[in-house]
């Protein structure tokens, strides 16, 4: 029988470490000998025992699986290569898109940036200050120190 874990950043058909402790396959009456990530979501991972052949069979069938032409939710291509991926803004235990490998670059990227990409994109960024300026310490916010309204109060606010 498969084991269950809370969440994770699995993702489906991902082989994880485990010691083989004399199971049994979870698809035949074999020996279990690897440990894969089947069914994921945000809540857990469903974690699949598996002889050599069970295993073989599941690694020939995710190749295949790559090769087919399907649409990715992202873009909505339909292109090869289309694989589960989490998008990085959402965390590692966050939904899994079914994602084209230029989707999957640009997230990955998107993520990533340092705000040398900044020329490509839609936005435009607030970049007119940075922290720590020393001749604008509101870092380009005006925000009037000497205003008593903005001061935070002396003694902790306590209910009556």
């Amino acid at each position: 029988m498969a084991a269950v874990i809370g969440p994770s950043s699995y993702r489906p058909g991902q082989t994880i470490a485990w010691k083989a402790d004399g199971r049994e396959c979870d698809d035949c009456y074999n020996v279990a000998q690897h440990a894969v990530v089947g069914e994921t979501d945000s809540m857990g991972s469903e974690i699949l025992h598996l002889c050599q052949e069970c295993y073989t069979r599941l690694q020939n069938a995710i190749v295949e699986k790559q090769k087919e032409i399907r649409p990715c939710q992202i873009c909505g291509d339909v292109v090869e290569g289309v694989q589960l991926f989490r998008d990085p803004e959402e965390g590692l235990t966050g939904p899994l898109y079914q994602t084209c490998p230029r989707c999957r670059q640009r997230l990955t990227e998107a993520f990533c940036d340092d705000g040398s990409l900044d020329e490509d994109r839609d936005y435009d960024r607030d970049d007119d200050y940075t922290l720590g300026e020393e001749d604008d310490p509101d870092n380009g916010h005006d925000i009037d120190d000497d205003d008593p309204e903005l001061e935070l109060p002396s003694e902790p606010f306590r209910e009556n």
